[in-house]
């Protein structure tokens, strides 16, 4: 089997579990409560998977995102687009609202399903999390320049966690959205760094910069942080920034997709060709649809 047709049943696998495992329980529920009309045609169906609160399947005009599709006829702007008039679904993104769940998300156009997939989670906190540590990065580069030497450190260091859990923030675990210690962040974010997902320079700068958070900040010791030192420091700030940005999901739809593997650590027993919530191609991302028959 080649890679193309095993994806192609990864895709299958994932559509028969949105339509079977969430769709039509969710569609029996409505037909019971009487919102919803035994035959209603089901031409859009979502699944958004929340760190936070339960997991919310969407059906036909519910469904949110913004879809670059292929056009089958010329359509003039605010006129209304049926199914026959697409026949692809070549990238799919959600609404800013949405932006900090997972989702998968099958669309019927002409030709059949298509089915867009992310698992990545918490795409708005990630980039909360860049814009503020943008700030703390000038507002340490001013310091450094001036001399102040505290004031950097201590300035380095708020940019430096920002960074590291915007990393973190990939991942669909509840304690990265709720108040963190710093000491959790440093051996999270060590972890992440020893399974090669970042540079463990990064690492290591966010270690130092917390340690001198006693004697800059709280004046438990001298304080022994030289310009030389503070200036590589900065270096590697600069870099562990600029690579964050890079990996970072997409805010919006114009935005490129950038691919990206990870190392992870299986949580359970996995058989050959089993799908899982981590696409075999780009990482956590898998946002390119693959057309599926329902």
């Amino acid at each position: 089997m080649s890679d193309d047709d095993m994806f192609a049943g990864h895709a299958q696998e994932l559509f028969e579990h949105l339509l079977h495992g969430l769709v039509e329980p969710e569609l029996e529920r409505r037909i019971q409560a009487g919102t919803i009309e035994v035959g209603t045609p089901i031409v859009a169906m979502q699944a958004l998977y929340w760190i936070d609160r339960p997991t919310q399947v969407r059906i036909n005009s519910e469904v949110g995102g913004i879809a670059q599709v292929r056009a089958t006829r010329e359509i003039v702007r605010d006129q209304d687009v049926t199914t026959d008039d697409f026949d692809l679904v070549s990238r799919f993104e959600l609404l800013d609202a949405d932006r900090d769940a997972a989702h998968m998300t099958a669309l019927l156009h002409k030709e059949g399903w298509s089915l867009a997939t992310s698992f990545t989670y918490n795409t708005n906190r990630i980039h909360d999390h860049i814009d503020a540590a943008a700030e703390f990065v000038t507002t340490a580069d001013q310091a450094l320049a001036d001399g102040r030497l505290r004031a950097f450190s201590e300035n380095a260091f708020a940019a430096a966690e920002l960074l590291a859990k915007a990393e973190l923030l990939l991942l669909p675990d509840k304690r990265l959205i709720n108040k963190m210690r710093h000491g959790t962040v440093r051996s999270y974010f060590r972890a992440w760094t020893r399974l090669e997902n970042a540079d463990a320079a990064f690492s290591d700068l966010l270690n130092q910069l917390d340690d001198l958070r006693g004697t800059a900040r709280y004046l438990r010791g001298p304080f022994t942080l030289q310009q030389q030192q503070a200036e590589e420091m900065s270096a590697v700030l600069a870099q562990f920034a600029e690579h964050v940005a890079a990996v970072a999901p997409p805010r919006s739809i114009k935005d490129p997709v950038v691919p990206r593997a990870l190392n992870l650590i299986a949580q359970q027993d996995l058989r050959a060709g089993q799908a899982v919530p981590v696409p075999k191609r780009g990482g956590l991302e898998s946002l390119t649809p693959t057309p599926v028959t329902s």
